[in-house]
C-alpha cells in the first residue's frame, strides 16, 4: 500500500518591506505638482499676497518636491 507523503510544514511568511522602485519618482512629482497647484490657486483664485504663510508653505513644498523627483530621475552609481 502506498500512503501520501506528508506535506512538510510551513514556515510563518515573513513580511517583506514595500519596495515601490520607480513609484517614488511617481509620487514626488504628483506632490510637486499639487503643492505648486495649491500655491496657484491660493494667490490666483483666492487673491492671497505672496508672502502668506499658506503660499509660502505651497511654494517651498512645490520646490523640495521638485528637487526630490529630479534627483530621483539621477542615474544611480
Amino acid at each position: 500500500m502506498s500512503s501520501d507523503p506528508t506535506p512538510p510544514p510551513k514556515s510563518p511568511r515573513i513580511p517583506q518591506p514595500i519596495a515601490l522602485g520607480g513609484g517614488w519618482r511617481f509620487v514626488h512629482v504628483v506632490a510637486a505638482a499639487g503643492f505648486a497647484g495649491a500655491g496657484i490657486y491660493r494667490t490666483v483664485v483666492q487673491g492671497a499676497p505672496l508672502t502668506e504663510a499658506g503660499v509660502v508653505v505651497c511654494a517651498l513644498g512645490a520646490v523640495w518636491f521638485a528637487v526630490r523627483a529630479v534627483l530621483s530621475f539621477r542615474a544611480k552609481p
